[in-house]
C-alpha cells in the first residue's frame, strides 16, 4: 500500500516515509546535541587560535599607563598581565593575584593578601614591593597615566610580611576592590631602584610574549606557571591588527 501523506500543524505535508525520517535526523541531532555538550564540559588543552583585532599603533608598548586602546587592552592588560582583582562572570570583584582582601571598619584601610607562589613570567617571585611599585607607577604629581584619577585617593601602600599590601585611601570606599580590577593597574616586576621594569614585557599573565610587532601582530606562548589550575587552555595565540571592519570580516571568512 502507498504511503499516505500526513498533514502537520502548519500546513506542512510529508509522507510517512519522510516523517519517520525527519524523527530519525532529530534524534540523531538530540545525541550529537548531547555529546557536543560533555565535550564543552570538559575542555582540554592544546591548539592555537588567532585573533584579528582593531586600534593597533606602532607607538603601542607594554607601559600601562598608556594603553589607551582595545588592542593594547585586550593583548597587555587582558592577556600578558593580571590585576589583583578581577571582575567575575556576574560583575562581582573577585580574588586574581591576591587570594583575598578586607577592609578595615571605615573602608579607608584595605589589605589584600597575594596568593603564595605566585611567579612573573621570567620566574622570579612576586612580592608586595611589585605591588607597591606597580601603583606607583602611576602615581605622584608628574604621572600621565591613563589611570592617574582611580589611584588619587591612594596616600599610602606598604607591606605588611611577604604576602600582604596594605593601602590607605583619603576616605572610605566600598568599591575599592573594583578599582584594583582596572585594566591598567596590573602587577609588574619592581626595579632595584624603584620603579617598574615594563619595558621587558614580562609579567604574571596566562600568555608569555614570543614574538611583538608593534601596531602589525602579537604571537603569545602559554605560561607553564599561570596561577589558576588547568588554564590556559591554548598552546600559543596571536593578534593580528585589523583596522579595517571590511577586512577584519573577509579575514574570518
Amino acid at each position: 500500500m502507498q504511503d499516505k501523506q500526513d498533514r502537520g500543524l502548519a500546513g506542512f505535508t510529508a509522507t510517512r516515509r519522510q516523517f519517520m525520517g525527519a524523527v530519525g535526523m532529530l534524534a540523531l541531532s538530540a545525541s550529537l546535541m548531547a555529546q557536543t555538550s560533555v565535550a564543552r564540559a570538559e575542555p582540554k588543552q592544546g591548539g592555537s587560535v588567532k585573533f584579528a583585532i582593531n586600534d593597533g599603533t606602532q607607538t603601542d608598548s607594554y607601559d600601562p599607563a598608556t594603553w589607551q586602546n582595545s588592542y593594547t587592552q585586550v593583548i597587555f592588560g587582558g592577556t600578558l598581565c593580571n590585576a589583583l582583582t578581577e571582575l567575575d562572570v556576574e560583575g562581582a570583584a573577585a580574588p586574581d593575584l591576591a587570594e583575598s582582601f578586607a577592609p578595615s571598619d571605615d573602608l579607608k584601610v584595605w589589605t589584600y593578601t597575594l596568593r603564595p607562589g605566585l611567579k612573573f613570567h621570567d620566574g622570579t617571585p612576586v612580592t608586595p614591593n611589585d605591588v607597591i611599585q606597580s601603583y606607583r607607577h602611576h602615581m605622584g604629581p608628574s604621572s600621565s597615566s591613563a589611570v592617574k584619577a582611580l589611584v588619587d585617593s591612594i596616600v599610602d601602600i606598604k607591606a605588611d610580611g611577604d604576602r600582604k599590601v596594605v593601602f590607605t585611601l583619603s576616605g572610605g570606599n566600598a568599591d575599592f576592590p573594583y578599582l584594583t580590577a582596572d585594566v591598567h593597574l596590573v602587577i609588574l616586576p619592581a626595579k632595584p631602584e624603584g620603579g617598574v621594569a615594563w619595558e621587558k614585557g614580562v609579567a604574571t599573565g596566562p600568555y608569555m610574549i614570543d614574538d611583538n610587532q608593534p601596531g602589525i601582530s602579537v604571537r603569545m606562548k602559554r605560561n607553564p606557571a599561570y596561577h589558576k589550575p588547568g588554564q590556559p587552555y591554548f598552546d600559543a595565540i596571536e593578534f593580528v591588527n585589523i583596522i579595517d571592519v571590511a577586512a577584519r570580516t573577509n579575514a574570518l571568512l
